[in-house]
Parts: C-alpha cells; structure tokens; sequence
C-alpha cells in the first residue's frame, strides 16, 4: 500500500457513494481503502458503477484481487477490456474469474494462461461447457496432468468429429477414459482397447460405470492382472444368464461368474456352477458361502 492511499472507515458516506455510482466526476481516489485492502474501486465493480474510462483495474487487496476479478466475479467488466492477465497472488487471472462466469468475450485466445496449479482458463471453460467452436488447445495440461480434452470430457459430449482420444495424463488415464465413465462417448467410439499404465481400457471404464453399448463384444480385454471387462461387468450385475464368456479368467482363475458370484449380481437362470478358480473354489461355492442378499439373488 502506498503513502498516497487513504484508509477509511465503513462509516464513511464514501462507500454508499461508490457502491450506488454516485461519487462526483472527476473523483480520484478511488485507492481509499479499508483495513483489509478492499478499495471504494472494488465497492463500486462490485455493484457494477464504475465510471466509464476507469484504468486502475490493477488495484489490489493483500491477496492480490483487484479491482477487475471483482468486476469479473459481477459480470461487470466493459466491453473492450483488455486486462486479462492480472492475477492474484495464487495466479488466478481475470481471465479465470471470467471463464468461470462465463463471460469471456467473442475472440478471446489466451486460453493457456494458467495459475499456480496449472489449471488454466481453457480448463475452467472446459469445465462449465464454454469452450468455442473451432478450439483446438485440447492438450494443456494442469500440473497433475489433467488435460482441457479430460475436463471437456466430464462434463459432456466431445465437440462432434473429436479425434484426440488418445490424449492422456500421467499415468495413462484417456480423454476417452474420462469420457466413457461419465457417459459421454459417441454413438460410433470404437476405441475400447485404450488403455493406462495399469491395462485398464477404455472398456474397463466403461463398464464400471455402467456405460457399455449394448453391442459391445470385446469382454476379453483385460488388465495387467487378468481381470477383463468381462469381469468388470459381471461386478455391477451387467451380465445375462446367456453370457458366452462365463468362464474368461483372471491370473487367479476367476470368472466372471465367480465375481457375480461375490457381488451377488448372477443373473436369473445362470447355470455355469461347476466353473472352478486356481484354488478349486467353484461359483456354486462361493455363492453358497455368502450371507442371504435378498429374494433376488440367484442360488444353485
């Protein structure tokens, strides 16, 4: 804080004039401030009643909100602003602040200004489905590896004819991973073998979460560990009593059946009892070992 800044108290009439736009014309204090570092000129971009041709955007409270994340937050930045890279002391832009109003202007193109974790304005935008047609900056990543095409990914469709599904963080998890576990695959997707650094497909993620076409085929596609889709499925009860692929396995030599078994999710008219993992433990046993789940649940 400078010398030339004044503190105020709340009881002063200087901030019901700023907060209702009627301080005089010509008014030049606009850095007179609390104790805390809010200015008459955050008072009045709160409310929207700044003057026209205001410039000290860049004033700031300790933490470094100035003026225009205010008028940001408030939706209340005039058209023409210029500003955006202005930045509090965590690296949140205006930019940001605008992205998460969605109020970023026609044209707008500093997508990759980022803040101190790396999220950027494209991921904010990403997030709350305003990203423009034609944006093409689908890899910029957070620092956790989180990319524009994961966030876009989460929370709806792909823009249609994306073809970055490849396009992955750290450890190998897709654009088409987050997308198939929230829903949001394209009727036509075909890239079910996609996998992380753990084997798990694109498949895997699908079927977690219940999001499998019902002309899917490829059960067989499997982890590190053996376990398939197959497998995956048969967890959250997915699979019909005609399943062909009851007996796929694990490095254990459980079936799907087996995992059914457990969940208590074998489907009505199963009869594949007799299918046995490495340890001799057929699916007849494991289901007889299990406490009553209910009228439903399928017993030999």
């Amino acid at each position: 804080m400078s010398g030339q800044e004044k503190i105020i108290g709340k009881s002063d009439p200087l901030w019901a004039l700023a907060s209702a736009g009627d301080l005089p014309a010509g008014f030049a204090a606009w850095d007179s401030r609390d104790r805390e570092g809010w200015s008459l000129a955050h008072e009045a971009a709160r409310s929207g009643r700044l003057p026209e041709g205001f410039a000290a955007w860049g004033l700031a409270q300790a933490d470094g909100w100035t003026v225009a994340h205010e008028a940001a937050r408030r939706g209340t930045l005039p058209d023409g602003f210029s500003a955006w890279g202005l930045s509090d002391q965590d690296g949140w832009t205006v930019a940001h602040e605008a992205a998460k109003r969605g109020s970023l202007p026609d044209g707008f193109s500093a997508w990759d200004m980022a803040d101190l974790t790396g999220r950027t304005v494209a991921h904010l935008a990403a997030d709350r489905r305003r990203l423009p047609p034609g944006f093409s900056l689908w890899e910029l990543a957070d620092r956790r590896g989180r990319t524009v095409a994961h966030a876009a990914a989460e929370t709806g469709p792909l823009p249609v004819g994306f073809s970055r599904w490849e396009i992955a963080d750290g450890i190998g998890w897709t654009a088409a991973h987050a997308a198939a576990e929230n829903g949001h695959l394209p009727e036509d997707f075909t890239l079910w073998s996609l996998a992380d650094e753990n084997g798990w497909t694109v498949a895997h993620a699908a079927a977690r979460h219940r999001h499998l076409p019902e002309a899917f085929t490829l059960w067989s596609l499997a982890d590190e560990n053996g376990w398939s889709v197959a497998h995956e499925a048969a967890r959250h009860g997915r699979l019909p009593a005609d399943f062909p692929c009851w007996d796929l396995a694990d490095e254990r030599g459980r079936t799907p059946a087996h995992v059914a078994a457990g969940a208590g999710t074998l489907p009505d008219g199963f009869a594949r009892w007799e299918l046995a993992d490495l340890d001799g433990v057929t699916v007849r046993e494991a289901t007889e070992a299990l406490p009553p789940r209910g009228k439903h649940a399928a017993r030999p």
